[in-house]
């Protein structure tokens, strides 16, 4: 470790996060959490999932502590965690909005009324789609209709349940693949 006269590099405070200092680890976050934000902001268009990605890759920092890579460069790995990360967050985004399509659909045509005067169609869509939930897991569907319908994000829903957050969208995608392939028959 430098003296006090020294600055502290990142390269040094890397170092001491390898060896699980959480004093060096708050000192690398104080100095890329702003840049590592607008990137990853740049890459999201979400405060939200931007802070989210951001927390993760300083907690992976945290949980890896020696098995941090020795041969690269701070600035570079945090960068490239992040990009990663976002990247997959984004993936999934898109994908749980292609199986939230079908669902949504009935759901506004429902709220809008475009079912008036044809009550049968209502009735089979909706009779369908309850039957299609009721043949997923309760954690699958709780995960579903807390999202969907109560409008809660994933961290809010593990919060309620007591269940991990990996594991509340993990249910999500899974019963929305589910309900999917149910309704696609």
């Amino acid at each position: 470790m430098p003296t006090l006269a020294e600055p502290i590099t990142d390269v040094d405070l890397w170092a001491d996060c390898r060896a699980g200092s959480s004093e060096a680890l708050a000192e690398l976050y104080d100095r890329f959490a702003s840049p590592l934000l607008a990137y990853l902001l740049s890459l999201t268009a979400d405060r939200d999932a931007a802070e989210e990605v951001l927390q993760q890759v300083f907690v992976e920092v945290l949980r890896l502590g020696p098995a941090l890579p020795q041969d690269r460069r701070p600035s570079a790995y945090l960068f490239a965690s992040a990009r990663n990360r976002a990247a997959n967050l984004v993936r999934e985004s898109q994908a749980r909005q292609r199986a939230l399509f079908a669902y949504e659909l009935l759901a506004r045509q429902k709220a809008s009324g475009c079912f008036a005067g044809d009550e049968t169609l209502e009735q089979e869509l909706l009779a369908r789609l309850n039957s299609g939930l009721r043949w997923l897991s309760e954690g699958e569907r709780e995960a579903i209709l807390l999202h969907t319908q109560g409008e809660l994000t994933f961290q809010e829903i593990a919060r309620i349940t007591g269940e991990p957050q990996g594991t509340v969208a993990t249910r999500y995608r899974t019963g929305l693949e589910k309900l999917r392939g149910y309704l696609s028959l």
